[in-house]
């Protein structure tokens, strides 16, 4: 990539969406501003995740890209991007809509996967002038593959949790928000986030329920956490367990970067998140709050957390020991006739089981 003569002078990082997908990809924007120090960096995003990174150190400009507003939103997009004037665009989504993105910025230098490496190739033939190579067969995991571009671009590879450091100015925020819950939860809390309702990640109420009870049973401080997508499913559990002192709720919508030093704080005091193969559980993994998750129809290995669980990764995951034949897939909806059993058949017991087995390992 370019060398030092020719150093970028404004950087394009292009990745649209999801939670999930904009938090994994933290790494790669960490390692720019460190590559390039001198550079001026922006990142093209759709609003709804946009507040993941509008105030990231380093972050000239955030690019959002309003996808619902039809053609009208290529032109504000173009407008967006000719007044950026990037002289490099990397691509870390890839599939079309990003690399045309990528192709609208003008850059003279426009960067993305190799083509046996992208789910939709054909236009990032046309878009892109410079490539990584292949990945290694081995970097099955999403994770991987953008360490995979962050070498080819001769960027650092921050170590786990090190992206922390993008959010110290929001730790305020997460110490107020954590405080504010009293006492019981000043230590070693859990925090359980809730599913977006008709997700096939997303556990059904009453089994949510149960596994609250068990961990109430065992004597945890549960906090539970509900975004704007799931205000109905936080706000009939709050009802339900009405009065529990070991019980709290966050309910209602944060913004991202906030939450980001929720995690962090949380960290701090020894929380764990409990969540499935989604955004909330993939930030909190990337900023270094240890995570256990109940896996249903995805694929760990493939968009699982990260660092991988083992030895050296402080993440735990969970499933079921009688997955149904459908699994994994990656389908939007379940259509199994007894609904999202690969997630359903997780017992309580296992998970709490895996959260004092992850404690006892990290004392």
């Amino acid at each position: 990539m370019p060398s030092a003569k020719s150093d970028p002078r404004r950087v394009l990082l292009v990745r649209l969406s999801h939670l999930g997908d904009c938090a994994r990809a933290l790494p790669l924007f960490w390692g720019l501003a460190r590559r390039w120090p001198g550079a001026e960096l922006a990142w093209a995003i759709e609003p709804p995740f946009a507040s993941l990174v509008e105030r990231l150190p380093s972050l000239e400009r955030v690019v959002r890209f309003e996808r619902r507003s039809g053609w009208r939103a290529w032109l504000r997009l173009r407008r967006q991007l000719a007044e950026f004037g990037a002289d490099l665009a990397i691509d870390v989504q890839g599939n079309s809509k990003s690399a045309a993105v990528a192709w609208a910025s003008g850059a003279d230098r426009r960067f993305g996967a190799a083509a046996a490496d992208r789910r939709e190739p054909a236009l990032g033939r046309l878009a892109f002038n410079r490539t990584a190579p292949p990945a290694p067969a081995a970097a099955r995991h999403a994770s991987a593959r953008i360490e995979h571009l962050a070498r080819a671009l001769d960027c650092p590879v921050p170590r786990p949790g090190e992206v922390a450091e993008l959010f110290a100015e929001r730790l305020d925020a997460g110490r107020s928000g954590l405080d504010a819950l009293g006492p019981s939860f000043a230590k070693r809390p859990l925090l359980l986030q809730l599913g977006a309702p008709g997700d096939p990640r997303t556990l059904p109420l009453e089994r949510t329920a149960e596994h609250l009870d068990e961990l109430l049973a065992r004597g945890h401080a549960v906090v539970v956490l509900a975004g704007p997508g799931e205000l109905e499913a936080g706000r009939a559990l709050a009802a339900r367990y009405a009065g529990e002192p070991r019980l709290a709720f966050r309910i209602g919508s944060m913004p991202l970067d906030d939450l980001a030093g929720l995690f962090i704080v949380a960290a701090d005091r020894g929380a764990r998140l409990i969540g499935t193969d989604s955004g909330p559980a993939h930030l909190a993994a990337a900023v270094g709050l240890p995570c256990v998750t109940l896996h249903g129809p995805y694929d760990p290995e493939r968009t699982g957390l990260w660092p991988r669980p083992g030895s050296a990764s402080p993440h735990r995951e969970l499933l079921s020991s009688t997955p149904p034949n459908c699994r994994p897939c990656a389908r939007r909806t379940c259509n199994h006739a007894l609904g999202n059993v690969c997630l359903t058949a997780i017992a309580p017991e296992a998970l709490a089981d895996a959260l004092e087995g992850a404690r006892a390992a990290s004392d």
